[in-house]
């Protein structure tokens, strides 16, 4: 289903690894099957099963960081924060999970305003799953004021999708193309959430 995307970047969330000797041969089925270079990025352990985020790309990285969003007596969440250089720009993507209460999310958004820092001229991309459960306003409302609004699609769930519970937010916001849900045969079964696709303009 990824491959049917032909995207550059992806953000995947709630990817399980049933043993952790088994995490770089995951990377490894991933990359031979997608194409694409991959960035697994763990927030959980049970046992001996790892649960994360994962970004695929295409690009050369010229950074790589893992942040803990973790609110204290929650289920730990994280983001994955990388650069990548494409076409001779540097590109920041992110992609997260966030948290199901809404207090919970708004100290994620915190934390996440804090890690994106001031307004610079690079061009930021933030998406996963948000887990809210409002087109606008809530605990998102710092977050979309930070890039200057951006679109939203029902995702969830795949089958009929009512809620906008994912996310792609991109600075500059002049930079961020068409938005759309990708609802193919294939992506309603991949998942119980449809991925959501954007267009991004390099200038």
């Amino acid at each position: 289903m990824i491959r049917e995307l032909d995207a550059d970047i992806v953000g995947l969330q709630e990817v399980t690894v049933p043993h952790q000797d088994e995490i770089r041969r995951m990377e490894d089925r991933l990359a031979l099957s997608t194409g694409m270079r991959v960035i697994f990025g763990p927030t959980m352990l049970r046992g001996d099963t790892s649960f994360g985020n994962v970004l695929l790309h295409r690009h050369d990285i010229l950074e790589i960081r893992h942040h803990d969003l973790t609110v204290e007596g929650r289920e730990p969440r994280g983001a994955i924060d990388v650069v990548l250089r494409i076409e001779s720009k540097a590109v920041r993507a992110l992609t997260t999970h966030l948290g199901v209460r809404a207090w919970e999310r708004k100290r994620q958004v915190r934390h996440l305003l804090r890690l994106l820092g001031s307004p610079s001229g690079d061009l930021v991309c933030l998406m996963g799953d948000f887990n809210c459960l409002l087109p606008v306003g809530g605990p998102l409302s710092d977050l979309n004021r930070w890039f200057g609004g951006g679109p939203f699609a029902r995702t969830f769930p795949a089958r009929l999708p009512l809620l906008p519970l994912d996310r792609i937010w991109v600075r500059p916001r002049v930079r961020l193309g068409r938005v759309r849900v990708h609802a193919s045969r294939l992506a309603r079964v991949a998942s119980d959430h449809l991925p959501l696709k954007a267009t991004l303009s390099l200038s």
